[in-house]
């Protein structure tokens, strides 16, 4: 008989498929093959009760108008084991989707808590949800109160079925674990197995998201293999309505990635449960959605320096630059007392910057169309148009230009912290004033310079008021087409 027993085994681990991550997605989302449905046929027929564990830990079926379903465990009894993994079995009705499927405790004994895993068919559907065409397994974990001691639980399954219409339908499995010896019962390979099938649960370090606003979501990934056609579907987590999306925003570094979406309803405060697939992973994870900063994307020992050729081509797109051109003071006292003064209004605007981003992060700011037009017409009309501005406004224009649309080619960190934003906006703000600070110390050059564009330039310098508009331009097409 025990020969027998090892030549069984033989036999299907040779004809059952290669157990791995992406075969169980691929193999969950086709129609079961013969040698699946064979094997199915052979296990339900050696499960009906175990010499070991005879029929303990094995549920009965219960049967609802569009679906059966019942509890089984992989163990028999709950001597000196304080975690029971357990699973609900679904059958359904030939014809029959389940849609949003909810889980929850109604009466329990001896359970400490309960968590649930979400068998997941692939392509993700981010407008349907949880959608299941087939049979499935829900794998369950219980924390067992106290050890050696009868455990009893009742799950209700809460469904939208639907044929020609969807109708909800609860139905109720009941499963009780004597005190007794523990044996793995028949069903503890297949439970085990249905694992396979549920994403991984992500730690922070993998997968973080915050609110941006209450209807902008960013998500940042730290997956251990190269991240590849990233896709999402995002649930309430209370009751598994799916939460519909569009993606704004992209970017992958290898096996980092920060995403931007953009819900079709306002999501702040509410608990989320976030699945992600990228080609051969899957993730999950929840969390109540609360208003953070995006982290930077790369780790510290990844980030690039910001190349010195970007910092000179900013000061001449710096509006403030347009300032220093249109000084034409008629001797030395006069221009060191005007750069002065200039200096100082041009570094305290450009580095209200900070405030700027601080309260109103880059990723909202260039995702807001209204933002973006009214920055293009702004710019439009002080490049085309003379307008007087103070020392203190071309520094908060300073502020105002969307600089960081160049880090993403430069592969560096946005800045996000108030201490980033701060070391940000200060470089800026010495690149800014600059020339001023030069013609303090040296007035002569800035006589010079005003008499000489005085003669030479009748039309008023507004080059960088141009730049900032195309840029602005630039990025709201990217935004509304890209």
């Amino acid at each position: 008989m025990r020969y027998f027993f090892y030549l069984f085994l033989l036999i299907l681990s040779v004809l059952s498929p290669k157990s791995s991550f992406l075969w169980g997605y691929s193999a969950y989302a086709q129609t079961p093959s013969n040698m699946d449905k064979f094997i199915s046929f052979a296990t339900d027929v050696s499960h009906k009760r175990s010499p070991f564990s005879e029929s303990k830990g094995i549920g009965e079926w219960v049967d609802g108008k569009y679906a059966q379903i019942r509890l089984i465990s992989s163990d028999s009894g709950t001597k000196d084991l304080k975690h029971l993994w357990m699973a609900l079995e679904v059958k359904l009705t030939s014809g029959v989707k389940m849609k949003r499927p909810i889980l929850s405790v109604k009466e329990s004994k001896n359970v400490q808590d309960s968590r649930y895993f979400w068998p997941i068919s692939l392509p993700l559907y981010p407008a349907e949800g949880l959608l299941y065409t087939y049979s499935t397994t829900f794998p369950l974990e219980i924390t067992v109160q106290k050890e050696n001691y009868p455990v009893s639980i009742q799950i209700a399954l809460t469904a939208d079925f639907c044929a020609l219409e969807c109708t909800q339908e609860t139905i109720l499995a009941n499963l009780t674990i004597p005190a007794g010896p523990n044996y793995y019962t028949p069903y503890s390979s297949s439970i085990r197995r249905s694992l396979e099938f549920t994403p991984n649960i992500a730690t922070e370090n993998q997968l973080q998201f915050a609110l941006l606003s209450s209807d902008l979501l960013w998500i940042k990934v730290n997956l251990p293999e190269k991240i590849e056609n990233p896709s999402f579907l995002i649930l309430n987590e209370e009751n598994k309505k799916p939460i519909d999306y569009t993606l704004l925003h992209t970017m992958i570094k290898d096996n980092q990635g920060l995403f931007t979406l953009k819900t079709r309803e306002k999501i702040d405060n509410s608990s989320l449960l976030i699945f992600m697939h990228a080609q051969n992973q899957m993730w999950q994870i929840s969390g109540v959605a609360s208003k953070k900063t995006i982290p930077p994307i790369l780790s510290v020992s990844k980030s690039n320096k910001l190349p010195l050729y970007l910092w000179m081509f900013f000061m001449l797109m710096l509006p403030s630059f347009v300032l220093f051109i249109k000084q034409k003071p008629k001797h030395e006292i006069i221009a060191q007392k005007e750069n002065f003064k200039n200096m100082i209004f041009v570094l305290i605007g450009t580095l209200c910057g900070t405030l700027i981003y601080w309260f109103y992060p880059y990723s909202v700011l260039i995702n807001n169309y209204i933002w973006l037009i009214f920055c293009i017409f702004m710019f439009a009309i002080l490049g085309y148009f003379s307008y007087p501005i103070t020392a203190f406004g071309y520094g908060i224009l300073n502020a105002l230009v969307p600089f960081f649309s160049f880090f993403e080619r430069a592969e560096v960190p946005i800045p996000t912290s108030f201490f980033e934003l701060i070391n940000f906006f200060a470089i800026l703000s010495v690149i800014a004033v600059l020339p001023f600070l030069i013609c303090i110390f040296k007035p002569i050059f800035s006589v010079r310079l005003g008499k000489s564009l005085n003669k030479n330039m009748p039309i008023s310098f507004r080059f960088p008021m141009w730049l900032d508009m195309i840029l602005f331009v630039y990025l709201f097409l990217m935004r509304l087409f890209g």
